[in-house]
């Protein structure tokens, strides 16, 4: 499993999309991200791109990194090695089929639900687990654009990994508010991969 480990000077975070569920705030959000010049990493879940291809095919359009977050979006923990396997296998073989691009090298397993054997499963398969440090907690009952806001910006510091789901009605507003508030204290916001490179420096030479 990936844990943060990076020049803190550099002021990189990343915010990625668990992408499932309602696609109502999609091509808002995309847009706030444009608007932005943000660049992000959104986990596919392998059913949903089956039922919304035009989506993948939107967000590699629009220069967003694509990973995995499963086919079936079940609980990894309770999964055999040979179940994890075919998760991946099935969503990859979707994403490049729509795209031509790969979900690896990263994983963020549902409800971030992970073991040792699951880690060492996804990782003999090609991919990476990766978690996060903070997130809107937008499945929650009182969430609203306040709240979530605040929770982000809670887990935000040098190197964080962010993320949240796209279905939420006030998250348009909520990401357009925490990026703007996030890039006025100096941080940038990149994809996981610019993240956790050895050469993350580099993406601010650009």
């Amino acid at each position: 499993m990936i844990t943060v480990g990076y020049d803190p000077g550099l002021g990189l975070i990343h915010l990625g999309f668990d992408v499932e569920g309602s696609t109502a705030n999609l091509g808002p959000l995309l847009d706030i991200l444009d608007r932005h010049q943000v660049k992000t990493t959104m986990f596919i879940v392998g059913a949903w791109a089956e039922a919304n291809p035009d989506w993948i095919q939107e967000f590699v359009r629009r220069g967003h990194e694509l990973a995995s977050h499963s086919y079936s979006h079940s609980n990894l923990r309770d999964f055999s090695s040979e179940q994890i396997a075919e998760e991946l296998r099935r969503t990859e073989e979707i994403v490049v089929g729509l795209t031509g691009q790969s979900t690896k090298p990263w994983l963020r397993p549902p409800y971030g639900g992970y073991t040792s054997d699951s880690v060492l499963s996804t990782f003999e398969s090609g991919w990476t687990t990766v978690t996060w440090t903070g997130s809107t907690l937008d499945t929650t009952v009182d969430a609203s654009e306040e709240t979530m806001c605040s929770t982000l910006r809670s887990g935000t510091f040098p190197g964080s990994i962010l993320y949240t789901h796209p279905y939420h009605p006030e998250m348009p507003a909520t990401i357009d508010r925490f990026i703007g508030d996030a890039q006025s204290r100096g941080f940038t916001f990149v994809p996981l991969s610019v993240l956790l490179s050895a050469n993350a420096g580099a993406y601010l030479t650009q």
